[in-house]
């Protein structure tokens, strides 16, 4: 008898981890929270938090072919696509209980000086000064950005607090356990990595730890020049090991607009400057309703830069509904992620996509929502919204 799986599903409840310093859980999806284990009530055996009881009810109930409610939102059977940037594994186990994990992601913090438009309180500090000074976004049915009670208790705590984080113990135990001995990357996110400032000493640690891990750096490039200049001395050290990961799916106006606080200029020279230090670099770009039209110029942009050879990771929006593509049918989803491949690859002149396509059919209120959210963000930021692609503003004011 196998233990794989014909046919093609989600590896991540049994083989990634998302590892949250800050607040203190783990969950086996990046994408929900709902099976999260509370790193303060791990028994001495850290690895029980990858086979907690909600954990192998889930993968039991996958194999099984049932639904879980909280994937019915996720396309990851699509995306795990390794040319979307994808990690599918062809090994899925038959039985409900997790052998060991192959990647790992880990939050180190949330401090960011972005505001990114897609992005939200929980993973960014500037998004919650936001919210704290001008009060929730009044949208159509909804208020968005409201701050809960544990928001505001999770951002007092400080930077240095989570450098003593007791949770970097827990996430060494797991890193020498048997359970992550076919561990291949991982993940470093935020907010913004590059602020915080244990994370050359944090890599090092790590890398000590397992010398062939695969170490990727998610930035967004939101730093001062004296600490860009400080992290690509740092790092160079690590060369090999490490890859440095470019949050942007835009271009020039059109990304300081969707990533508030980018001087596109500046975002160029420090990325180019990466690049021609000799470090693997690689994109990822968030798909939504807005980036589905500036893809197509970033995509140019990168074509005819010195970026033109590096991979980029499509990474569709799960929420909130108003932003995010998760209306569309499946199969054009599909066919819309792959067709933004065939441009990435050169296969097709980007002139060949024409995003109107893949516009979802909304039936509830999520066009209203999305105008009243733009229009929002673009006020408090004092922003204009002609920058971004005509037949973006023709969809949103009908």
């Amino acid at each position: 008898m196998t233990n794989k799986k014909i046919e093609p599903g989600c590896s991540w409840k049994w083989e990634f981890l998302l590892f949250n310093v800050k607040t203190g859980y783990a969950t086996m999806c990046c994408d929900h929270d709902g099976d999260r284990a509370d790193l303060t009530k791990l028994t001495n055996d850290v690895t029980t938090l990858i086979n907690s009881d909600s954990m192998i009810s889930d993968r039991q109930d996958m194999i099984d072919s049932k639904e879980l409610p909280h994937c019915q939102n996720c396309y990851r059977n699509i995306t795990e696509h390794v040319d979307v940037g994808g990690t599918m594994y062809d090994n899925y186990n038959t039985e409900s209980t997790s052998h060991g994990l192959k990647s790992m992601g880990i939050m180190l913090n949330t401090t960011c000086l972005y505001t990114c438009i897609y992005c939200t309180e929980h993973f960014s500090s500037s998004w919650y000064s936001d919210a704290e000074k001008n009060g929730p976004y009044q949208l159509h049915d909804r208020e968005a950005h409201k701050l809960s009670q544990l928001d505001r208790v999770q951002n007092k705590i400080s930077i240095v607090d989570v450098s003593k984080s007791k949770y970097y113990s827990s996430f060494y135990e797991l890193l020498d356990s048997t359970a992550t001995k076919d561990l291949s990357t991982l993940r470093i996110g935020g907010g913004e990595p590059l602020l915080y400032e244990n994370l050359i000493e944090f890599i090092g640690k790590t890398q000590k730890s397992k010398p062939d891990l695969s170490i990727e750096i998610y930035t967004g490039l939101g730093v001062s020049e004296n600490i860009f200049q400080q992290f690509l001395k740092d790092i160079e050290q690590f060369k090999g090991n490490l890859k440095i990961v470019f949050s942007q799916e835009g271009y020039g106006p059109q990304a300081e607009f969707m990533r508030y606080g980018t001087d596109w200029s500046k975002w160029e020279n420090m990325a180019t400057r990466i690049l021609e230090a000799g470090h693997y670099v690689e994109f990822n770009s968030v798909l939504n309703n807005i980036s589905l039209f500036t893809m197509q110029d970033f995509l140019e942009w990168k074509r005819t830069s010195v970026f033109k050879d590096c991979n980029v990771r499509i990474q569709p929006l799960k929420g909130p509904d108003y932003m995010s593509l998760q209306p569309l049918d499946q199969e054009l989803h599909k066919e819309m992620l792959y067709h933004l491949l065939d441009i990435v690859y050169h296969r097709k002149e980007p002139s060949t996509f024409d995003p109107v396509k893949y516009i979802p059919k909304y039936e509830n209120n999520e066009l209203e929502n999305l105008k009243l959210y733009i229009d929002e963000f673009s006020k408090r930021r004092k922003l204009d919204v002609n920058v971004l692609p005509k037949e973006f503003l023709d969809f949103v004011n009908g």
